[in-house]
Formats: C-alpha cells, structure tokens, sequence
C-alpha cells in the first residue's frame, strides 16, 4: 500500500492541489515515505518466498531470511527515522528464531536443520560455529530418536538362508558365512554426517533440486535421506494450507455437498499444479 502510495505521490499531490485539498496529502512526505518502503520491501520478499506454495521445499528458508533481515534491521537502526521500529523488529525475529529448550516454539531448531540438509547452504555461514555444532548435534539426535539411523532389516530380523551343500568342507574354517555377507552394516551416525558436509555438490546431479538430491543419495546417507523426508514436509509457513482450505470451501458449496473425499482431493490437486 505504501509503496503504491509513493510511485503515485507526484500525480495524486497535482490532482489534490487543482481540487484544493492538498491538505490530504500535505504530511506525507515523499523522502520519509520512500524510507519506509525501502526498509519494508525485503520483508515483503521475504513474505512472498516463505509463503509460496510451489513444489520446492520451504522448510530451509526460515533461517537464511531471518538472518538476512535482523542483518537489514542492524544496518537500518543508523537510519534516526527507522531506529526505533527496527530495533523491535531485530529483537523480534532473535527472539521467533530460538532454538533453547525453554523456547515456546521448539520447532524452529526443525528449520535449522532443514537448511544443514540443503546441499547448498550445508555449512551455515550464516551462523557462528557453535550454533552450527548445535545444529549438527540436533539432528543426530532426531536421528537417533527417531532411529532413522536403523537399517530395514538385520541378521535378528530375518532366519539366514539355507546353506548351501559344499563339495568339500576342507576349507570351511576360512570361508565366509553367506548370511552374514549379506548384512548390511549401517555407517555411525557421525561418519555419515561427516561424509555429508565434505561431500563434493559436483558429483551429483542436479544439487539446485534438494529433492532430487536426496534421492540419488539415500544410499550413500541413508540416515540422513529419511531425516530429510522427514524434516522438508514441514513448510514454513501455514498460507498453503489456508489458501487450500479457501479453495475447498469454494468446491465445497450448497450445489456440490456430495462430492467425496477423494473426490475432492483431486480437484485441489488439479488446482494446485494446472495453475503453475
């Protein structure tokens, strides 16, 4: 609305001062305006990218755009026209992202880690060091609690195969047991986030599509591949589902009460992509 208010400020004051009220827009000034607009249109982007409802991962992007706006709030305090409301926005955000355990919003610790299994940004140089230790030891606790780190199947789980006859058992003191080669033994939780942040982005295809990545890699990490499903379904923002929900109540009116579920779900379905 503001920044509507300044790209029309010329034509709206010459119209105001032919009818004579120019009294109307007299205490808005124009440098003060395009102040303010400048210091709200990141936030602005920062609202559109978390709120989309594209088919990328969101997840990841509380924590780089929350950093990226306390970093806009810091440099706007040395304005004396923003200082004040910029300030409580810093405190504000600091405080939205917390990740302590006293913290009423304990999910947020969920972001952070959403951003380590972004390929791209698996370092956190938004970070100091040791809140990236703490994220790093945050997910291998989820791991662990989780027991995403746990194999499909082990040597307790499954009766080993039959063995086979031997047309000489001279040898079977050096032989391998057949049952056990075929177990797969899972990498340390530590080996394999290790391997994870000195992994090499060019020897996978296509690392822009975090998705896709995890994919071609669930088994190299195979821990780590559950724990993205996992964390990248949990969007940053709650404005799918409210646009979702405004969609259905539209289908769902008096004329179309018998529609089933199912029923339903595909035409939110067929909403959702035929649109982009």
């Amino acid at each position: 609305m503001l920044d509507s208010i300044l790209q029309q400020h010329e034509e709206i004051s010459t119209i105001l001062l032919k009818n004579n009220q120019y009294e109307r827009i007299a205490q808005i000034n124009a440098n003060t305006l395009k102040t303010v607009v400048a210091f709200l249109k990141l936030f602005k982007e920062a609202t559109n990218d978390l709120e989309s409802d594209n088919s990328t991962p969101s997840a990841s992007l509380p924590l780089p755009w929350s950093v990226k706006l306390i970093e806009h709030c810091q440099a706007a305090m040395l304005e004396p026209l923003l200082s004040g409301v910029a300030d409580v926005c810093a405190s504000r955000l600091e405080e939205l992202m917390g990740t302590s355990n006293t913290s009423a919003l304990p999910l947020h610790m969920m972001y952070r880690i959403a951003t380590l299994l972004t390929p791209k940004m698996r370092m956190l140089r938004m970070l100091p060091p040791d809140e990236k230790d703490d994220v790093v030891k945050g997910a291998k606790e989820i791991i662990q609690k989780m027991q995403f780190h746990l194999g499909p199947a082990t040597a307790e789980d499954e009766p080993p195969p039959a063995k086979k006859q031997s047309t000489t058992d001279r040898f079977a003191d050096w032989e391998d047991d057949a049952s056990v080669a075929s177990v797969t033994v899972p990498k340390p939780i530590d080996d394999e986030m290790a391997e994870y942040l000195s992994s090499r982005l060019s020897d996978n295809p296509d690392p822009d599509s975090v998705l896709q990545w995890w994919k071609f890699n669930k088994e190299r990490f195979p821990a780590l591949s559950k724990l993205s499903r996992f964390i990248f379904s949990i969007p940053a923002s709650s404005a799918p589902s409210e646009r979702a929900f405004s969609v259905c109540g539209r289908i769902l009116e008096e004329r179309r009460t018998g529609l089933g579920p199912q029923s339903i779900s595909n035409i939110l379905f067929l909403h959702s992509n035929i649109a982009k």
